[in-house]
This record gives structure tokens, C-alpha cells and sequence, in this order.
């Protein structure tokens, strides 16, 4: 099982060759595995990042809901 750190980067990576759909997917494995203790950058960034692929797919109150929820978890 890859880590979470590794999904992050490698959708990151990915994110402009690919399509939105396949993008969101990658951040929301990202997420997932980062939801253990220890993983807070890693998910503060993946929920920052999915909210942004959420935002261009025009789904602006989801978007808004990751954001919160990723400056909750930076702080």
C-alpha cells in the first residue's frame, strides 16, 4: 500500500495530463490514507487540493466544505 504522502505527490504530478475526474480520484485515495494520526500536512494538503479540482468542476459549495475542512485541519 502506498502512503499518503506518495499518492499526494504523484497526483499532483499527474494533475495537468489528466482529466478532472481521475485528478479528484487520486486526492480522495490521498485523503483517505492520510486520515490517521501523524498524516496532517499530507490531508491538509490533499483537502486543499481536491477542493480545488471540486471548484473548476463547478461544485463550488463542496469545494468551499473541503477548504474549511483543510484549514481546520492545518491549524
Amino acid at each position: 500500500m502506498r502512503s499518503a504522502a506518495d499518492l499526494l505527490h504523484e497526483t499532483r504530478a499527474r494533475e495537468g495530463t489528466v482529466g478532472l475526474t481521475e485528478a479528484a480520484a487520486g486526492y480522495e485515495a490521498a485523503i483517505e490514507a492520510a486520515e490517521r494520526p501523524g498524516e496532517r500536512a499530507v490531508l491538509a494538503e490533499a483537502l486543499r487540493r481536491l477542493a480545488v479540482v471540486r471548484r473548476r468542476c463547478n461544485q463550488s459549495v463542496e469545494a468551499r466544505r473541503l477548504c474549511e475542512r483543510s484549514f481546520t485541519v492545518a491549524r
